[in-house]
């Protein structure tokens, strides 16, 4: 008769820790999950709304500070110098902007989709890293360290829709992304106590972050859009007909201005 030892108290709340853990690693995974798929929607619409309207908006600025310079120019009084001021300063930022975004993202064709695609097996592989490298399961500030240049090699991967980018990462930290660690089952315990901590804490900042990119200015531009497309609409080619028209509005009145000073030099 085989005589099974019955388990100290200090191991079985050890196990305890340990299901809890795992059902909060679970619920964290699909909260970055969340978190990043939002991040990666805004940021694809960005990147194509921009393309698109970046260029005209540019050369509509251009026009405004031409114009406000040579107001400025013919009647030099203090408020023209404000205004030729501010709209220079408006035109230098929509540049610096825009040779920002053409770094960050290189130059992309109006026509690209702005709504950001996921596939069930870039999500289930996302999720699975997560469970695995998250940041907030680290044992101490180095491991906290590679994890957080994992995580950003993840989320990377994870906007640009390259599984198999993940799954290489995958292989790569089952080969030494965590290493274990002898321990007694005290500290053992004392360390997920601390780990479960640590993933509430995500938990609650990562819903918050979520929050905070829902009522973005970005976002709500970018559900505008996407519910102007469920009527038929095209909410990006609006904008940019909208400058275009502004446009044209802004060169007749330099072509007039200039014909008036044309009739005002040869009477």
């Amino acid at each position: 008769m085989t005589i099974r030892r019955q388990a100290r108290p200090e191991e079985e709340e050890l196990e305890v820790k340990k299901t809890e853990l795992a059902v909060l690693e679970e619920e964290l995974a699909l909260k970055e999950l969340d978190l990043e798929t939002l991040r990666s929607e805004i940021r694809t619409f960005l990147r194509v709304y921009l393309a698109s309207v970046g260029p005209i908006a540019l050369e509509r600025d251009r026009l405004f500070a031409r114009i406000a310079n040579s107001i400025y120019a013919l009647d030099p009084t203090e408020i023209n110098r404000k205004r030729s001021l501010a709209a220079n300063e408006t035109a230098g930022e929509a540049e610096r902007d825009q040779n920002q975004q053409d770094s960050a993202w290189g130059r992309h064709e109006p026509s690209e989709s702005p709504r950001f695609e996921s596939t069930a097996a870039l999500r289930d592989r996302f999720i699975d890293l997560v469970k695995q490298a998250h940041p907030d399961l680290a044992r101490d500030e180095e491991d906290r360290l590679k994890r957080n240049e994992f995580m950003v090699r993840m989320n990377h991967a994870y906007r640009e829709g390259n599984e198999e980018a993940l799954r290489a990462l995958g292989d790569e930290w089952a080969l030494g992304g965590d290493r274990s660690q002898d321990e007694s089952i005290g500290n053992h315990l004392v360390r997920l106590i601390r780990l479960i901590a640590a993933v509430k804490r995500r938990l609650i900042d990562a819903e918050s972050e979520i929050n905070g990119l829902k009522l973005s200015e970005d976002n709500i531009l970018m559900e505008r859009s996407f519910a102007a497309s469920a009527e038929g609409r095209d909410l990006i080619s609006q904008v940019v007909a909208r400058i275009e028209e502004e446009i044209q509005e802004l060169q007749t009145t330099i072509k007039e201005s200039l014909a008036r000073l044309e009739t005002a030099a040869h009477p």
